[in-house]
Formats: C-alpha cells, structure tokens, sequence
C-alpha cells in the first residue's frame, strides 16, 4: 500500500517529534520559581542553624529535581553536618568520667538516635550506644548506693550522715534522691534543734555554732537557725567567755567559771588572760576545799 505521506511531510513530523521530546527534557530540569525560593531559603536556614528542616527541604527538591546536583549535594552535606553535631555532643558527655547524671545520659540517648538516623556508617554510633549503657548502669548503681548509704545512717539516727550521702548523689537522679535529701534535711533539723537550744542555754557557743552552722547549710532561710547561728557567733568570742566566767566566779560559782575560762583558751589571742583566770580560780577552790575541810 502507498504511504499517503510524501516523505518531506514525514521528515517534518520527525523533527518535530524530537523538537517536542528536547523541550519536555529541557522543561523537566527547570526549576520552578517557589522551588528556587525554598532552595534559598533552605541555605539562610541552615546558616542560622536550623539544619533539620533545611535538610527535609533539600531532600525533598533532590527526589523532585534529581538532575540538579546542588540539592542532593546540599542534603549529603547537611546529612553529614547534623551527624557530626551530634555526635560531637554525644562524645563531649561520654568522654566524661562517670557517674553522670540522668538528665545528661537523657540528652546523650536522643542525640545519639538522631545521629544514627543520619549516620552512613552505624560502627560509630553502635559504639557510644554501648558506652551509653555502659555510663547508664554505672549512674544507677552510684544513685542506689547512695540511698542504701542514707537509709542505713538514718536508721542509726544519723541525720546529717543521711542527709549528706543523699545530697552527694542528688545531682544524678534528682527525681529519687531530691525526696530523700529533703526528708533526711528536715529530720535532722528538728532532732538536733533541742540540742541546739541546749548548747545555747548553756552558753556554750563554740559547739553551738558548730550545729548550728551544719544545720543552716540544710536550710539557710530557716529563720530560727538564723536567729540562733547570729546569736552563737556573736557570743562565741574570748571576751564573753571572760566576762561570763568572771560574773560567776565573783558569785561564787566558780566551777562553772572554770568552764567559761577554758572555753576562751580555745582563741589564742586570749590564752594569757584566760590561763591566769584559770589559775586564780583554782587557788579559790583549793582555800574553799581547804576552809571546808576545817
């Protein structure tokens, strides 16, 4: 059968068939206007440290556009920037010696996963995985020795003991051992305040201040053991003592003056005045003894 196309109509349709094939090739690689924009974008973001979303961005333009290099060349380069961030805080923390705390080992575990989702080769990150649970159990283990160790003290009635083997430990696991430094704290207020006031009562300052002083580390704002510990260091100096001891040897108490005497010999400043006070004091009780004896 005869082709009803002369062949100069034919060669006409050829060239246009190709014509249309090298404009929809030429059509596909185009990037569109808003396309561009999110590219750009995409770059200002990443500067500013919004990396993830810079990098979805740049994923997604890469599987629309795979002919132009730049957006999948981007996503590698973002890909690698936000595994090198990372992983960069994950080793800053492990490299630490442990014990560290939860709230630390809690970063490290969601760092870690988002390195491992960028990740291109997993022997890195499978490593610090097992050093994270290495720091882990080494963290529970310090947080449970700790309360084993307060527990015990507080059963001996060791307050300040239980207070302080929590505290050392609080800042692993403040949501087990914050509880119990709380309580331990408050126990060991309430039971030494009566001794406190006993101290005071008896105006012996020096140990006074000494309890007191613990328990204000406990409770600084506590405005009893403010008022107490003021109280304990203003009178906690060689010239009250003197003073104290000589209005009771000149009452004739004069072993209570004896105690108030020593008590000064504890500033050396005042340990001359306070020996000689002593020394007269004790000639007092020798002629007493000696008048007493007759």
């Amino acid at each position: 059968m005869r082709n009803p196309f002369s062949p100069s109509i034919i060669n006409m349709l050829k060239n246009c068939s190709v014509a249309v094939v090298m404009l929809m090739t030429v059509a596909g690689c185009v990037v569109s206007g808003p396309d561009q924009n999110l590219y750009n974008s995409s770059l200002v973001m990443a500067q500013k440290g919004q990396k993830e979303n810079a990098l979805k961005n740049m994923q997604t333009l890469c599987s629309k556009y795979p002919e132009d290099k730049r957006f999948c060349a981007e996503a590698f380069t973002l890909k690698s920037e936000l595994y090198n961030d990372n992983m960069n805080f994950v080793k800053s923390k492990l490299d630490a010696n442990p014990p560290v705390s939860k709230s630390v080992l809690s970063a490290v575990d969601k760092k870690l996963s988002k390195a491992t989702a960028y990740a291109s080769n997993s022997s890195e990150t499978a490593k610090y995985r097992a050093k994270l649970a290495e720091y882990t159990k080494i963290t529970d283990q310090a947080v449970m020795e700790a309360k084993t160790q307060s527990s015990e003290l507080e059963a001996k009635g060791d307050f300040f003991g239980a207070y302080d083997a929590a505290l050392s430990a609080k800042q692993l696991d403040p949501t087990v051992l914050g509880p119990l430094t709380d309580e331990y704290g408050y126990k060991a207020i309430k039971s030494n305040m009566p001794e406190a006031e006993k101290l005071l009562a008896e105006d012996n300052m020096k140990e006074a201040k000494e309890l007191l002083t613990k328990m204000a580390k406990i409770d600084s704002e506590n405005s009893q053991i403010k008022q107490y510990l003021e109280q304990a260091t203003k009178s906690d100096t060689p010239d009250y003592y003197i003073e104290k001891g000589t209005e009771a040897r000149e009452n004739g108490e004069l072993e209570k003056a004896l105690i108030y005497f020593k008590r000064a010999l504890a500033f050396p400043d005042a340990r001359q005045a306070a020996q000689q006070a002593i020394d007269e004091t004790r000639v007092q009780l020798a002629e007493v003894s000696f008048l007493e004896g007759v």
